[in-house]
């Protein structure tokens, strides 16, 4: 059985075969830009990358204490509290970019959605985490906005219990004050 269409866009195009149809007949794929984690629809090539993220490089980097990884923009995660988190990362500082990726939280490129968010003439900052878990992105654009000398406030949604207990535990061990309602 041989299919027929319409051709998409003419209303008065004829009926063709699917197997008659050229190139030319086929409507143009949209432009799309591209899309690098968590939403970020802008194209960021790799000098930017490395710029982006040394933006929010701590000058003074925390020390690590026996339970934390310290990573290079001053963020201390209690790793103990990540259960899928390599273990052995307690204890550490790494102030290596995350390029390809921090080997337990994340991929360079959503860091630089955060730098980036960053990058404006406004004196205040917000940052809304949902499905926060641990809160790492609310936090860490909290202490990075303060950073910068912005007034910054964040909010992290939790439903589970246990990983809002870690979003609290979180925010106080990178000195972010936190509410629970």
């Amino acid at each position: 059985m041989r299919r027929r269409f319409q051709a998409a866009g003419s209303s008065n195009a004829a009926l063709k075969d699917p197997s008659e149809a050229s190139s030319a007949d086929a409507a143009p794929e949209p432009a799309t830009p591209h899309m690098l984690g968590n939403g970020l629809h802008l194209p960021v090539r790799e000098p930017e990358i490395v710029a982006s993220l040394e933006s929010v490089r701590a000058d003074n980097i925390p020390h690590h204490e026996s339970v934390y990884r310290v990573d290079w923009a001053g963020i201390r995660t209690r790793i103990g509290m990540l259960p899928w988190a390599p273990q052995e990362l307690a204890g550490s500082t790494n102030t290596d970019l995350p390029i390809p990726t921090d080997g337990y939280r994340s991929e360079a490129e959503e860091y630089v959605a955060l730098a980036l968010s960053l990058t404006n003439d406004r004196d205040s900052y917000r940052v809304v985490e949902v499905g926060a878990g641990w809160a790492p992105w609310a936090v860490m654009g909290v202490v990075c906005a303060e950073r910068a000398g912005k007034r910054a406030k964040g909010i992290a949604v939790e439903a589970e219990p246990q990983r809002a207990s870690w979003a609290r535990q979180h925010s106080a061990d990178n000195g972010v004050d936190s509410l629970v309602t």
